[in-house]
């Protein structure tokens, strides 16, 4: 992943993301893109975000000795649509987020959700709480027991780019059971006819009597993992306002990097 685009609108997620953003690129030999729009109603502020941009741009390179430009353009719009459009020529997007900042924001879903829900390439969410700037364990959660297979195309450059062969891919199967959080470790899993040989999996199941959300989210928050992978499925406008979305629900209250890509 050679080309990283950070979209940022100056704010605290945005500045707590960039520390990652520019630790990843160091360590990848990648290019940083800075990316801000305004509205083209609002003319007279681009003088002085393209000089803030610039700036930030030219204090992450020196900080990081990395390449690290700055682009700043007018929108009209859908702002998450815009994103995505102009990401097409990129590698990967990271973004950061304090999840949704109201009830009305939840039903409708949170920025980067939204952004998410357009992307053709994969995106790393960065929430306010993660302050660090590495990631070494990787859990993927997906059901595989329904296909025998894991999508993982867009996931393998991520995990090399981390230099990570081993991941754990947590499969939460709902039942009432007494406890709200029982795991299973398995020894085997069905057969997986699209895995590299190369690649270290780990097999967990997960009963649980809660949603699957809070059920993914206690995994992680009890375990020593630094980054959660998930996997979205294209929808129609219709299923995406009302699915009960794993993404949309886990990007409201993670507090570790989210990443997230489509099959």
């Amino acid at each position: 992943m050679k080309r990283i685009l950070f979209p940022t609108d100056f704010s605290d997620s945005a500045s707590n993301a960039l520390m990652y953003a520019g630790q990843y690129v160091k360590e990848n030999n990648s290019e940083l893109v800075l990316y801000n729009a305004y509205g083209v109603l609002e003319p007279q502020y681009l003088e002085d975000r393209v000089d803030r941009l610039q700036d930030l741009a030219k204090d992450v390179s020196n900080s990081y000795k990395i390449n690290c430009r700055a682009i700043a353009e007018p929108t009209f719009g859908d702002l998450s649509k815009h994103i995505n459009h102009i990401a097409e020529s990129y590698d990967l997007i990271i973004m950061g987020t304090k999840g949704t900042d109201s009830f009305l924001q939840f039903l409708m879903g949170s920025n980067a959700y939204n952004t998410i829900l357009k992307a053709d390439v994969p995106f790393l969410i960065i929430p306010l709480g993660f302050k660090g700037t590495t990631i070494t364990n990787v859990v993927y959660a997906y059901d595989y027991s329904k296909e025998q297979r894991l999508p993982v195309q867009q996931l393998l450059p991520f995990l090399e780019s981390l230099d990570n062969k081993s991941l754990t891919v947590l499969r939460v199967i709902e039942k009432d059971i007494d406890s709200n959080l029982k795991i299973v470790t398995e020894t085997s899993a069905a057969p997986l006819h699209n895995i590299d040989d190369g690649l270290e999996l780990k097999f967990e199941s997960l009963y649980s009597s809660t949603k699957i959300a809070d059920t993914i989210h206690q995994y992680v928050a009890k375990r020593n993992t630094t980054a959660l992978c998930l996997c979205t499925q294209r929808r129609r406008f219709f299923e995406h306002v009302f699915h009960k979305s794993v993404i949309k629900e886990i990007s409201a209250i993670a507090n570790y990097p989210l990443f997230v890509f489509h099959n």
